[in-house]
């Protein structure tokens, strides 16, 4: 199993490997004793002028980029600017490991990396929400999934933050190893055994910078989101017919109205969620959905959790002071 040291390396995103894959405690035996590790692994990349690696530490025993023709397994961190040019001799490498059926990980922003060197093409793959859209727009062969925390699309493998790269990594456990194993780890390191890689990364969507005169009406939706508001309703808020409105939305938003507000409507349940204690169903129906049943099916397919667990996890500590009307 080869880690891949790229520029200007993410530290955190070569640890979570080294730590899911690497020699753990055998909790059946007094501390201190040490199993030995599951697999073999061991870094490789291309040395700077200065004999270094990526600009944040030296590093010692790393193997030049021919030794990736050896492993299995190559896994691919992220980089802190995902456009870094990567040297030649290592890209080269790394399609060689694809085209010859080895298994292909990137964590974050390493996707780039990866359809750099061609890895990606024709292939579903995620990477960190606030770079999907440059990697698709960059990479057009790539079936880019937005917001997913990973995706396993079989011989290859990508995550998308740095943190669901600990998610993809016990995915990667627990097919090579079985359950038994996975847990076993995930106790040790204190992280959930198993997240579904389809949930998301619970992503803020941002307001758009420069909203060429829908500015107003942008702010009328969020203001009427517990309203049934149809394209008509917006058009004629927005002075236009519905097909202008509709041209300029997208132009505007990347997205149609209906999304749009759906969206919206989404992220204020999630805001009243985490730091309310009104009912799943009353906050339904402040956000304008017409049942309990609507509102979860649209909140689990957008989120890829329930509106209950995401409450769960993200909850600020709001105390509840009275039973909810």
């Amino acid at each position: 199993m080869a880690l891949v040291v790229l520029p200007n390396l993410v530290p955190l995103g070569l640890a979570v490997p080294m730590d899911v894959f690497g020699p753990k405690p055998d909790l059946d035996r007094p501390l201190p004793n040490w199993d030995l590790a599951p697999y073999e692994t061991y870094l490789v990349g291309a040395a700077g002028p200065s004999g270094t690696l990526g600009d944040w530490m030296a590093m010692r025993d790393v193997r030049p980029p021919e030794s990736l023709s050896e492993a299995d397994t190559v896994i691919v961190p992220g980089m802190g600017d995902p456009m870094a040019a990567v040297a030649p001799e290592l890209l080269a490498q790394i399609g060689a490991a694809g085209r010859r059926g080895a298994r292909m990980v990137s964590i974050c922003t390493g996707a780039f990396a990866l359809a750099q060197a061609g890895v990606l093409a024709g292939r579903r793959a995620t990477t960190h929400w606030m770079f999907s859209r440059l990697l698709q727009e960059r990479y057009p062969d790539v079936r880019v999934i937005d917001h997913h925390l990973y995706i396993d699309d079989g011989q290859v493998l990508t995550s998308g933050g740095v943190m669901s790269g600990m998610d993809l990594c016990m995915h990667i456990l627990r097919r090579d190893l079985g359950s038994e194993r996975a847990n076993r780890t995930a106790r040790i390191l204190v992280f959930p055994p198993h997240r579904d890689g389809g949930q998301s990364q619970f992503v803020m969507h941002a307001w758009p910078s420069d909203t060429r005169g829908l500015g107003n009406t942008l702010d009328w939706m969020r203001e009427n989101l517990d309203r049934t508001l149809t394209l008509d309703d917006v058009a004629a808020h927005a002075h236009m017919s519905v097909r202008s409105l509709s041209r300029k939305f997208r132009e505007v938003t990347g997205s149609t109205v209906v999304t749009w507000l759906s969206e919206q409507r989404i992220e204020r349940a999630k805001q009243m969620l985490e730091t309310s204690d009104l009912t799943v169903g009353r906050i339904a129906e402040r956000v304008g959905f017409g049942t309990h049943e609507a509102f979860r099916l649209q909140f689990a397919r957008q989120v890829g959790a329930t509106p209950t667990a995401y409450r769960a996890t993200f909850r600020t500590g709001f105390q509840t002071a009275a039973p909810p009307r």
